[in-house]
């Protein structure tokens, strides 16, 4: 799988999930939100949503079921991502493409 349709399977479960936000609390949608740590601009609600609307957009590209909490708490490190960038990075690399945050 490319990093650039993971990170727009992404992008599109932000717009999906900002149907459900009020105007103010609407993501922005860029692979540098914060979807964990400190600047993090979901709740914990909001985080389950999104990772729920990105599995069904994810499973649609790629054709397979993918847990994205499995991928969160999957990696070598053991840090979570905390950007979409970084979080399309680890599906692509578990998924066949071993690209960084910054090839997206």
């Amino acid at each position: 799988m490319a990093a650039p349709d993971v990170l727009e399977a992404l992008l599109c479960a932000v717009d999906d999930v900002n149907e459900q936000l009020p105007p103010q609390r609407r993501l922005a949608r860029s692979g540098q939100v914060a979807i964990a740590g400190d600047g993090a601009e979901l709740d914990s609600m909001g985080l389950v949503s999104l990772l729920i609307a990105a599995d069904d957009r994810l499973c649609q590209i790629l054709d397979e079921p993918i847990s994205l909490v499995e991928t969160l708490l999957g990696g070598e490190t053991g840090s979570v991502p905390e950007t979409l960038a970084e979080l399309a990075a680890r599906v692509a690399s578990q998924h066949g493409e071993g690209l960084g945050s910054a090839d997206l």
